[in-house]
């Protein structure tokens, strides 16, 4: 019994406070992501370096062992930019996951753009992007 409350307080540890975000990667290939669900992002930011703009967005997600990011699909309507994220389940049905969330981020090249202002939405949040 003490060894599982050492692990539960243990696990409860690793989870609390303000980590940094781990990089997440679509999954590899051949592998097929399930349940997709929408990502809600806690932090969306969006910059130009090297003459090609990109968006950055940070949410809380699941484990890299059992959880992916699906392809990331980037629309434009005028001067607004979406960016679709979803991330759903890499295992089999019936596999046995942690139930921890873990922060993520992931940086989404939005290609190069003319001289301009346009709002980029992701997750539920929005970002001004001057070009």
């Amino acid at each position: 019994m003490k060894t599982v409350i050492a692990i539960t307080l243990a696990a409860l540890a690793a989870g609390c406070g303000s980590a940094p975000a781990a990089a997440t990667r679509p999954p590899v290939a051949g592998v097929q992501v399930t349940q997709a669900r929408a990502v809600h992002a806690v932090a969306l930011r969006a910059g130009v370096s090297g003459g090609r703009a990109y968006a950055r967005a940070v949410w809380w997600g699941g484990v890299p062992a059992c959880y992916g990011l699906t392809p990331v699909r980037v629309a434009r309507h005028g001067t607004t930019i979406t960016v679709d994220l979803r991330e759903g389940s890499i295992v089999p049905p019936g596999t046995a996951c942690i139930e921890l969330a873990m922060r993520k981020t992931v940086r989404v090249s939005l290609g190069a753009l003319e001289p301009g202002s346009y709002l980029v939405v992701a997750g539920g949040r929005t970002a001004r992007l001057r070009v």
